[in-house]
């Protein structure tokens, strides 16, 4: 459980933007069933990110998501929210944000976003 919840941010943002409920308990169970039906690894990690987000809201019609780089938040389109990655050390972890802010931190405050870069958000398409 430490593995899987500390490290399943991405997880996370995902129930945050695609899911109705933002409360802390409904944003745990989305990734308790996303564990629950093999698409997030033990780990935290999201194998299967598509799935995932189908799972959260069956209406969604996605068939891929992409990597986009950016070098801050305000390369972020308007009117878009999105999974936005922070590069921080070694280490790696997701926030969602909208152009030119960061809207929900699965561990806010966290270190990868107050010292950490933006490098990349996700695409769903």
């Amino acid at each position: 459980m430490k593995e899987l919840f500390g490290n399943s941010c991405y997880a996370y943002c995902l129930a945050y933007i695609f899911g109705k409920d933002k409360d802390i308990k409904a944003l745990t169970a989305r990734v308790l069933d996303g564990w629950y039906f093999d698409y997030i690894q033990e780990d935290g990690f999201v194998k299967k990110p598509v799935d995932y987000v189908k799972m959260i809201d069956n209406s969604l019609k996605f068939r891929d998501v992409k990597k986009v780089p950016i070098s801050s938040l305000s390369d972020i389109p308007d009117g878009m929210i999105v999974a936005v990655e922070y590069k921080y050390l070694s280490g790696s972890h997701f926030v969602v944000c909208q152009k030119g802010k960061v809207l929900f931190d699965p561990s806010e405050p966290s270190n990868s976003v107050r010292n950490g870069k933006p490098v990349s958000y996700r695409l769903f398409f």
